[in-house]
């Protein structure tokens, strides 16, 4: 009996392996054509979120001269989402749109990509390309009130069939030389906010590209 449980177990197993990678291709190989889905998602950035900084909770007792017992925990309490709220809050006071920043820039790179800029067109391709933002904060570093944004940007590209052959993400890295403007004049000047998320955008896009390569 146990030995036929481990046949039907590595059976399953074999099956699952097969059909959840059957899907899988050299995108760099075997992908003649591919085109941007114009819809780029944008996450809502959560109201809350856990604290980077755990409390310790521990309650102990003494069962003997020298015995004692002890229980302890740790919890990270819920903060607001500030980094996210207040840049998503002042995108939509100033008009500036993310998802056509993105959509711009990526166009742009593509096109002018040595690798890409015959594969990429705007219509009738064998694959589509999505992109998902999944975080932009704005960030600023210790003691100092000058800031930058993070982006984190994921990429799909479907089949005709809208089953996923590629998926990675990527988040661009803050660079000490990216801190020029004070946190209040990205977040209360149109210009300098675009200025500000576009050069975000560049730079993660520019790695996702980059890993596409390499696969």
């Amino acid at each position: 009996m146990k030995y036929l449980l481990n046949v039907l177990l590595l059976t399953f197993v074999l099956l699952f392996t097969s059909c959840s990678s059957k899907n899988e291709i050299d995108i760099n190989k075997n992908i003649k054509s591919f085109s941007l889905d114009k819809n780029i998602t944008i996450v809502r950035p959560a109201k809350t979120i856990s604290s980077p900084i755990s409390v310790g909770l521990g309650v102990g007792g003494q069962i003997a001269r020298f015995v004692g017992i002890g229980i302890g925990t740790s919890i990270r309490p819920s903060i607001s989402n500030d980094k996210a709220l207040v840049l998503q809050k002042s995108l939509a006071l100033h008009n500036v749109s993310l998802s056509n920043l993105i959509k711009d820039e990526f166009t742009s790179l593509m096109t002018n990509d040595e690798i890409y800029k015959d594969k990429f067109v705007s219509f009738g391709s064998e694959y589509t390309i999505h992109l998902l933002v999944a975080k932009s904060i704005i960030q600023t570093p210790v003691f100092s009130s000058k800031a930058q944004i993070q982006m984190q940007i994921q990429i799909k590209i479907l089949n005709r069939n809208g089953e996923s052959v590629y998926d990675d993400i990527a988040e661009n890295s803050l660079e000490d030389e990216n801190y020029i403007y004070e946190k209040s004049m990205i977040l209360n000047n149109a210009k300098i906010l675009e200025t500000s998320v576009l050069k975000a955008v560049n730079l993660t896009l520019a790695q996702l590209i980059k890993q596409m390569k390499k696969n």
